[in-house]
């Protein structure tokens, strides 16, 4: 059987700097563990979009899309519009479909992390194996 440290070390880690905020420095102090190995964990997990991902919820995002393209829509009333501001229009109500659609980041991990507890209490291994997979998924969809 593969030693679990790591991984749990990893999951921990994830799990302090993505939800918590924590910083580097007190992760590695907390876990003793490399900085560097830290930071390419992160770096490979695409951590800091993942913390940017869970402290801006979807609605919140929303609630901004919506508020701008109110401005957006003013300007073109009052003819102060521009080529400038149409695109803007375009690329925000794109997003707002993007964000009605498609699942967020926060809601995989959210149930990643669900199963791989469920399944390290069934199959330590297999739980090692699906994380390792997850945290590619999660990095696949965030490059596409």
């Amino acid at each position: 059987m593969n030693n679990p440290e790591p991984d749990l070390l990893r999951s921990i880690a994830r799990r302090l700097y993505t939800r918590y905020g924590s910083t580097a420095a007190e992760i590695t102090g907390l876990l003793h563990i490399d900085e560097n190995m830290l930071r390419q964990w992160a770096t490979e997990g695409s951590w800091d979009l993942i913390r940017t991902s869970l402290s801006l919820s979807r609605d919140k995002q929303l609630e901004i899309l919506y508020a701008a393209i109110e401005q957006l829509n003013r300007n073109l009333s009052e003819e102060n519009a521009d080529t400038k501001d149409l695109d803007r229009l375009l690329k925000y109500t794109t997003a707002i479909r993007n964000l009605a659609t498609d699942t967020c980041v926060y809601g995989i991990i959210e149930m990643a992390e669900l199963f791989l507890t469920w399944l390290y209490h069934r199959d330590m291994e297999m739980a090692q194996l699906f994380s390792r997979e997850f945290d590619r998924f999660i990095t696949e969809r965030n490059a596409a």
